[in-house]
C-alpha cells in the first residue's frame, strides 16, 4: 500500500535582498520565509509552517486546512 503525496501550494520569487529567494504559502496569511538558495528558502518555509502549527496548538487554536491536507488531530487511529 503506497502513501499518497500531500501537496501544499507554495509560491517562490527572487527579490532584491541579501537572501534573494522568497517563498510563501498563500493559504496561510503571513507565513513566509527567505533564503540564500531556493533549497534554503524551502527548508526555512517548512520550519516556519511547523513553528506556526506548534504555536497554534499551544494557544489552543484550530489548525486550518492547507491545500489537500486537513488536519484532524482528534480522530481515532485504527487499531491493527
Amino acid at each position: 500500500m503506497g502513501m499518497s503525496k500531500k501537496e501544499v501550494e507554495t509560491k517562490f520569487e527572487i527579490i532584491n535582498d541579501e537572501e534573494p529567494f522568497y517563498g510563501e504559502v498563500p493559504e496561510l496569511k503571513g507565513v513566509w520565509a527567505s533564503g540564500k538558495t531556493l533549497e534554503e528558502c524551502r527548508r526555512n518555509l517548512g520550519e516556519t509552517i511547523e513553528g506556526g502549527i506548534v504555536l497554534r496548538l499551544k494557544k489552543g487554536l484550530n489548525i486550518p486546512p492547507i491545500g489537500n491536507i486537513s488536519p484532524d488531530l482528534f480522530s481515532p487511529l485504527p487499531i491493527l
